[in-house]
């Protein structure tokens, strides 16, 4: 059994799970099909442009930039759009299939003298009536006939709408974006990343976003479907019990979503706490080796991390007190071997704990984790955890992205606030300094 400690989950799970999630409905790529490739259903265009106007508030509190909105929707009878139904709700559908540049038309039911009918005619836009029903056309790059997209435009209304806006997206679609995406950001994705991604993705049946009703953050829901893949019995998440309680950045799985993730094998977590300009890094894995085999993983680690030039040394504490004084205080530690390394200036801490190795930049991390996993902390009911905390940038919400098989199926759920959402270039600054080696 062979594994590497590195930083691989910064550098490919978040930019993954925060980077792919934000950017799915900015898909441009090909179809070759009449299926819409994006769905928006909003509940009633009210209620949908009350949701819109705060979450803008939350994005970008521009009072310039509602003016602009409210100008454009007033053609369609912002703000209140009488003639429009408000309960059999409103559906937009973009059609990738003449290139970059999506087909994309509106369906909805409303009287003829409706002010979205009657000013859509007025623009010019091509417009079609189904019973009591309109159809309206509002884009067209590639010269599309408004009848072909009927069928898929009623459809799209039969759907149920459990909240007051949402997102469905093809996942074949969303496997050929996800690839491309990361395809052009080869210094955070390896050829075996997109080939891996694609597998996973290929076996996707559903990918759902939502607004939820407070209008205050975006609900993911993704099925993956592959008896193949989940047909073993669900395993309790150990790694966890070794991290921080709250720490800024989690990401745990047990052994099947371990395995699953390919680059993360076995049960495990690691978690990220800021303190000031400082990082502290948590990690623990499933690790059935010796102590002399983490010294051999350790030393194989440092030796390819350190440059020609950086000063490099580690070595087997053969006991734990020679690491600090705080652990000298604590005597039940002080049989526990520890490997102490010091690379380019930054030190790192490992040590075996019965089934799991375990991580640190200090021995009192090292100490601290080991305290964790006496405290009762109640059961996670996920195979899979992934939590950042928008503290870090200064801001107080919590994006959370969890997974848990179910009948040889996948159910992950994401929630991200806006005001999360909003802050992502920080965010990103802040992942910025873990690759380049925060903490030191």
């Amino acid at each position: 059994m062979k594994k590497t400690l590195t930083n691989s989950f910064f550098r490919r799970t978040v930019f993954a799970a925060l980077l792919s999630l934000l950017a799915l409905s900015f898909c441009p790529l090909n179809a070759e099909t009449k299926t819409p490739q994006i769905t928006v259903l909003v509940e009633s265009p009210k209620v949908f442009c009350e949701r819109a106007s705060r979450i803008m508030k939350t994005i970008r509190p521009d009072p310039s930039f509602e003016m602009k909105t409210a100008m454009m929707l007033a053609p369609f009878g912002y703000p209140f759009f009488e003639g429009v139904s408000g309960k059999t709700g409103v559906a937009v559908c973009a059609f990738f299939d003449s290139g970059n540049e999506p087909y994309i038309a509106l369906a909805c039911k409303a009287s003829k003298n409706a002010a979205v009918v009657k000013n859509s005619e007025n623009l010019k836009f091509k417009t079609s009536k189904i019973g009591e029903f309109f159809l309206i056309e509002l884009s067209n790059p590639g010269g599309g006939n408004l009848d072909d997209y009927a069928d898929s435009l009623m459809s799209a209304l039969d759907s149920p709408v459990s909240r007051p806006i949402e997102i469905k997206i093809d996942p074949e679609f969303a496997k050929r974006f996800v690839e491309s995406f990361m395809v052009s950001n080869p210094n955070h994705f390896a050829g075996k990343d997109v080939k891996r991604a694609g597998e996973i993705l290929s076996k996707v049946d559903k990918i759902l976003i939502r607004i939820d009703e407070n209008g205050e953050a975006i609900l993911a829901d993704f099925k993956v479907s592959s008896k193949s893949l989940f047909k073993t019995e669900r395993a309790p998440m150990e790694g966890i019990k070794f991290m921080p309680s709250d720490p800024d950045i989690l990401f745990a799985r047990n052994k099947q979503m371990g395995n699953f993730l390919a680059h993360f094998p076995g049960d495990g977590a690691i978690a990220a706490v800021f303190a000031g300009s400082k990082l502290r890094k948590f990690e623990a894995f499933h690790f059935e080796g010796s102590p002399e085999e983490l010294f051999d993983m350790a030393v194989e680690k440092f030796t390819s991390e350190a440059s020609v030039s950086a000063e490099f040394s580690i070595k087997k504490l053969s006991d734990f007190s020679e690491c600090s004084e705080f652990v000298r205080k604590n005597p039940e530690f002080a049989g526990l071997k520890v490997i102490e390394a010091k690379c380019d200036g930054r030190f790192e801490y490992s040590a075996k704990a019965g089934n799991f190795a375990l991580v640190a930049d200090s021995a009192e991390s090292i100490a601290s984790m080991l305290d964790n996993a006496k405290a009762p902390r109640p059961k996670v009911p996920f195979e899979l955890l992934l939590k950042v905390n928008s503290r870090i940038f200064g801001g107080a919400s919590e994006a959370v992205l969890t997974a848990k098989t179910k009948k040889g199926n996948l159910f992950v759920e994401a929630e991200i606030p806006f005001d999360f959402a909003s802050k992502t270039a920080l965010l990103m600054g802040n992942f910025a300094k873990i690759l380049k080696g925060a903490g030191k």
